[in-house]
């Protein structure tokens, strides 16, 4: 949680879901955050496939990666040889329900 960003969406996540695991879909409100969506990614996950896909990116994320990233596989984008196992990360926010920090090194 380096980023002023993340800590404002994962209070706003963690005030919505109380003591649940995670808040239902229905209560998010897009307004209240409205000043952290270009920073934000919600992904789609079939946790039996062990799959997961970005269902919404922001805009600002998009123009990092350079392309529109709604629709393509979490994997995917971290590139052919990823050094750690994207699901591995995604299977831990599940299964804690807990944030994780993830650094990245670009590349052109």
């Amino acid at each position: 949680m380096k980023h002023p960003t993340s800590r404002l969406l994962h209070a706003y996540w963690d005030g919505l879901r109380g003591a649940r695991a995670a808040p239902e879909r229905g209560e998010i409100e897009p307004g209240e955050i409205r000043h952290v969506l270009a920073d934000s990614l919600i992904l789609e996950i079939d946790a039996p496939r062990q799959a997961a896909t970005v269902r919404l990116a922001g805009t600002r994320l998009c123009a990092l990666f350079g392309a529109e990233l709604r629709g393509l596989s979490f994997a995917d984008l971290w590139g052919e040889m990823p050094a750690a196992d994207p699901w591995r990360l995604v299977e831990a926010v599940i299964q804690e329900t807990a944030g994780v920090v993830v650094g990245l090194v670009g590349v052109t």
